[in-house]
């Protein structure tokens, strides 16, 4: 493993045991026992960091649809891409929960909008293939209502788990919220549909 990556690697534990706002780019030498020169010859600053991080957890967020891309389209097969979306926000939780400094990254260097609207392009498709496979009910406007949950949903848990479930690991963090999203996905799923979900209880 490179310098680059270490400075990642450490630099990600910290966020995430700290908090972003609560490590400096010092902490950061120090526990990698290099020097605050040294750091600053790979990241400048604090927000080089947070920005590199941030690429690759959406990296690890492509990698999740792109699997799903080359599945059969199903309610498991969907519930596998949250799992996934899941498992890789809680590795990179410190960067999500209450930062202010990645609000500021995401806003100012960060082409967020663009991530968002492919996401959003890629969901609704999803969504499509799995009504057009007979599996869900979905009438244009209970799409859109639908989208607008798994959006809010998707960026409202991991701040939720670390109130409501400090106690639990990320393995039963994650099963937690995969229920409650395998009960919303219930709610508008045809018979069909219905028998697949049924196959994860």
């Amino acid at each position: 493993m490179n310098t680059k990556e270490k400075i990642l690697k450490k630099s990600l534990e910290l966020f995430n045991n700290q908090g972003v706002h609560n490590v400096g780019v010092r902490d950061i030498a120090r526990a990698l026992e290099i020097s605050p020169g040294n750091m600053s010859y790979h990241f400048p600053k604090k927000e080089d960091v947070i920005l590199a991080l941030m690429e690759k957890l959406s990296e690890g967020n492509n990698i999740c649809f792109e699997t799903y891309g080359q599945k059969e389209p199903s309610l498991l097969s969907f519930i596998d891409l949250y799992e996934g979306l899941f498992t890789n926000q809680y590795a990179y939780r410190g960067l999500l929960i209450g930062n202010t400094e990645f609000e500021e990254v995401l806003r100012n260097r960060y082409a967020y909008k663009q991530t968002y609207e492919k996401r959003v392009n890629l969901l609704t498709n999803i969504l499509i293939g799995l009504r057009n496979k007979g599996l869900l009910h979905l009438s244009e406007s209970d799409q859109d209502m639908f989208l607008s949950f798994l959006a809010f949903f998707g960026r409202s848990w991991i701040h939720e788990s670390f109130i409501y479930q400090r106690s639990a690991t990320s393995a039963e963090t994650i099963q937690h919220y995969i229920k409650l999203l395998k009960w919303q996905l219930s709610l508008i799923a045809t018979e069909k549909g219905k028998r697949q979900l049924a196959q994860l209880a």
